[in-house]
C-alpha cells in the first residue's frame, strides 16, 4: 500500500507499448469493503485487457469502497462501463461505475498576496511541463495539462519552503513551494 492505494499491474509484464490513452481509465464505486483485487481483476478483464487497477484502501487493510481500472483503450473501457454499472457484484450490492474525470488541477496554498499572476505562471513553468493557466485568487489553483504517458507525471508534496504551504500531489517527482517561488525579504 502506497499513498492509500494499493495497485495491480501499471503496465503489467506483457505490455508492449505506451500506456493507454485518456479516456481509458474508470471509476469503480460502491465497492463492498471486503472486496479485493482477487474478485475485481477478473470481473474487469471481461472487457479487455487491464493496464492497471488502483484500490484505495485505508489503514485497516479494507479497500475505501472504490478503485480506479485503466484498460488498455477507451473502447473496453467504455464496454466495461456500460456492463459493470449497476451490476450486482453480491447480493444487493450494485457497483456504480462511470468515466474516471482527470484531474489535472493543482491547488497551491500560501502565496503572498503581493505576487502577480503572471509572475506565479512564470515560476509553475520553471518546474513543471504543461502548466496552461493560473486562476488568480483565493485559492490560486493551476491547471495542468495531462501528460501523455506516466512517467512523466509530477508529483507535488507538502512542503514548508519558508512559506508554510503545500502543493497537492498529481503523481511523481517531488517539489516544495521554496523551490516554486524564490524567499522574499519578510
Amino acid at each position: 500500500q502506497e499513498n492509500g492505494q494499493r495497485r495491480y499491474g501499471g503496465p503489467p509484464p506483457s505490455w508492449d507499448g505506451p500506456p493507454p490513452e485518456r479516456g481509458s481509465e474508470i471509476f469503480v464505486g460502491k465497492l463492498p469493503r471486503d472486496l479485493f483485487e482477487d474478485e475485481l481483476v477478473p470481473l474487469c478483464e471481461k472487457f479487455g485487457r487491464i493496464y492497471e487497477v488502483r484500490m484505495m484502501m485505508d489503514f485497516n487493510g479494507n479497500n475505501r469502497g472504490y478503485a480506479f481500472v485503466t484498460f488498455g483503450n477507451k473502447m473496453e473501457a467504455k464496454a466495461a462501463m456500460k456492463q459493470l454499472n449497476n451490476y450486482e457484484i453480491r447480493s444487493g450490492r450494485l457497483l456504480g461505475v462511470c468515466a474516471s474525470v482527470d484531474n489535472c488541477r493543482l491547488f497551491v496554498g500560501g502565496i503572498p498576496k503581493t505576487k502577480k499572476r503572471e509572475e506565479i505562471l512564470a515560476e509553475m513553468r520553471k518546474v513543471t511541463d504543461g502548466v496552461v493557466d493560473v486562476v488568480d485568487g483565493s485559492p490560486i489553483e493551476v491547471t495542468l495539462a495531462k501528460p501523455v504517458d506516466k512517467d512523466s507525471y509530477v508529483r507535488y508534496t507538502r512542503g514548508t519552503g519558508g512559506r508554510g504551504a503545500s502543493l497537492l500531489q498529481t503523481d511523481y517527482a517531488a517539489y516544495t513551494l521554496g523551490q516554486v517561488l524564490p524567499r522574499t525579504g519578510s
